[in-house]
């Protein structure tokens, strides 16, 4: 279906995005059938009420920035699995060796399948943790480094 003579396109819909920090202790959802703590317990209640969404999801014990949204198509975008190459930075107690580093590119077999990530790289280390950075691409059923190592 075409435009007619002399009408102008539609103007693009704006997408609103919220960036909050996740602290560790909170689960993403919007309720917990357990009553456990949940990001929307630290958020303006107006989120809530109006629909937004988180894009992807933390884990409980992890933190890190998360993106809020109430524009499903967006979500479904950035979460779609191999759309979008996610990095995670990891901090590890005790040693990592070259072995172990070796051993995630390969993949790690577990009881949903093989996990691999794309990418890792070793960076510095600050006792008595060691800091890595990987990349997957694996969307939902992807896990971060954090899982592999011993």
């Amino acid at each position: 279906m075409g435009l007619g003579p002399g009408a102008k396109p539609p103007r693009p819909v704006r997408t609103s995005v919220i960036l909050f920090h996740k602290p560790k202790g909170y689960l993403v959802t919007r309720n917990d059938e357990r009553e456990r703590k949940t990001v929307y317990h630290l958020l303006p209640p107006f989120l809530m009420q109006e629909g937004w969404f988180p894009i992807g999801r933390l884990d409980k014990d992890s933190r890190g920035l998360l993106l809020f949204t109430q524009d499903g198509r967006l979500v479904d975008r950035l979460t779609a699995p191999g759309r979008c190459e996610k990095t995670y930075e990891v901090e590890i107690r005790g040693g990592i060796s070259d072995d172990d580093f070796s051993r995630v590119l390969r993949g790690v077999s577990t009881s949903i399948g093989i996990l691999k990530v794309h990418r890792i790289t070793k960076k510095e280390k600050s006792d008595p943790k060691h800091s890595s950075r990987s990349s997957y691409r694996k969307g939902k059923t992807g896990t971060s480094v954090e899982s592999f190592m011993p």
